[in-house]
């Protein structure tokens, strides 16, 4: 069985993804995009 940390993890990604235009808080970004970002 899937974790709950997994799955929440795996939500925020998708998260990412919708708004990878910027319109998302940087919390919510995976360290490697923040590198690339900066």
């Amino acid at each position: 069985m899937i974790p709950l940390v997994t799955l929440l993890f795996a939500g925020l990604n998708q998260f990412n993804f919708l708004f990878a235009d910027g319109h998302a808080p940087d919390v919510f970004r995976p360290k490697q995009m923040q590198r690339e970002k900066n």
